[in-house]
């Protein structure tokens, strides 16, 4: 069992890992092509297709729960399971990329500073994005599907094709323009090509099985991804949607050092997560006995813990070592405080993979919406007070607290459960 999970976290780590460094390198070239400015634009675009492929309305959380059951493991039944899901995904993708669509005028005008010569390009660009959505929630559906069956091969090839075409297609634009409609229509057009190698990689999809929906599990589907929906929006949203809240507080570059520095550090995630996601087969299957669990628990916990120490001294290490000599006195001070702040809270975010996952493998995802709703409304109440105090350094010192406040709770109730 531990040589297949092993296996398992490599590709799983590879699914993550290759499109992180994509993602790594593509930002000075993005900022050497279009400029700091543009770049903060280019990034919400990126954000905003990143986290409707993260953020799944809960379709993939349910896939993890319902595929591991008994009765899922017949061919047919995972086929009609997995069709009638696309079939809520469609619906869902398609409301949000229109909401998306309507909204965008309002975020530009009355939320970002930008200069009113750039107004009607920005506003069409994130319009592009936001059909970008639609392809993005279906695929959630297929790599939920894949991982609820262990499959984590295939999900993970695809999630590499998906994750390297977001960041290369936009660069090959930039090469010959700095169009941000041109940009947006290149993410846009990397979620349908994604979406087309998942379906390829899926094998069991017959197209004319896409009508034949089972009304009995929408309604069952429905019902845990409600919860899971709302849980999986708010840890989503402080993760990739929180930089737009920031950006109606702190200026463009500071903007920018921010969503820099946060999307470099927290790419280490990508390793606990591979780690912790593995067992959502075992976690949700019913024949899974209690010295299993526990035998792999300690594994996976002691290899997060470790892994995680080495990553935060190797940061520490750069930020002391190497920075000081890449970049300019004016940008050093904030660079390197705000990497530590946000250092803190992807320690604490590692460390709360495992009970993250063992809580919606078991169905808990009632019990994690309260847990993440009662975060969000502590976020209400004081970010907006702290962003406008402290700036910049208040939105790290934010990001790192909620996760601590969150890696707790997890923690507190996982830990009820696993002794019983």
């Amino acid at each position: 069992m531990l040589t297949r999970l092993n296996q398992n976290s490599i590709w799983s780590f590879a699914g993550g890992a290759i499109p992180a460094l994509a993602a790594l390198a593509s930002i000075p070239v993005f900022i050497y092509l279009l400029g700091v400015e543009r770049f903060a634009i280019l990034s919400l675009l990126l954000s905003l297709n990143l986290f409707f492929f993260v953020y799944d309305f809960g379709l993939a959380r349910a896939m993890h729960f319902f595929v591991p059951k008994d009765k899922y493991q017949c061919p047919q039944q995972v086929k009609i399971l997995t069709s009638t899901s696309l079939a809520i995904a469609f619906v869902i993708g398609s409301a949000t990329s229109l909401f998306i669509f309507l909204l965008s005028p309002y975020l530009v005008d009355y939320w970002l500073h930008v200069s009113k010569a750039e107004t009607k390009e920005i506003i069409l660009a994130f319009q592009i994005a936001g059909f970008g959505v639609l392809p993005a929630v279906m695929m959630s559906v297929l790599r939920g599907r894949f991982e609820g069956a262990g499959a984590f091969k295939e999900a993970n090839l695809a999630k590499i094709f998906s994750g390297t075409s977001l960041f290369l297609l936009p660069i090959l634009v930039s090469f010959n323009q700095d169009s941000i409609v041109l940009l947006a229509f290149a993410i846009t057009f990397s979620r349908y090509l994604s979406f087309v190698i998942y379906i390829k990689l899926t094998r069991i999809i017959n197209f004319k099985s896409w009508v034949h929906v089972d009304l009995s599990l929408v309604s069952k589907i429905k019902n845990y991804a409600f919860w899971a929906a709302i849980s999986g929006f708010f840890s989503t949203a402080f993760i990739y949607a929180d930089r737009f809240f920031v950006a109606g507080f702190v200026s463009q570059a500071e903007l920018s050092v921010y969503i820099a520095s946060q999307d470099i550090i927290s790419r280490y995630l990508i390793i606990p997560w591979s780690i912790a996601i593995v067992l959502t087969p075992y976690f949700a299957s019913e024949k899974f006995s209690s010295i299993d669990f526990k035998n792999i628990h300690f594994t996976s916990l002691k290899k997060i813990t470790i892994l995680t120490l080495l990553f935060a001294l190797a940061v520490v290490s750069i930020i002391y070592g190497i920075l000081p000599f890449l970049l300019n006195v004016e940008f050093l001070g904030l660079v390197s405080n705000i990497s530590l702040i946000l250092l803190l809270g992807v320690i604490f975010a590692s460390i709360a993979q495992l009970p993250l996952v063992f809580l919606y493998a078991q169905g808990k995802a009632r019990l994690l919406s309260l847990i993440f709703m009662s975060e969000g409304i502590l976020y209400l109440c004081f970010a907006p007070f702290i962003y406008g105090k402290f700036g910049v350094y208040g939105a790290a010192a934010v990001w790192s607290t909620r996760l601590f406040i969150e890696m707790a709770m997890l923690y507190l109730v996982a830990h009820r459960m696993m002794r019983n």
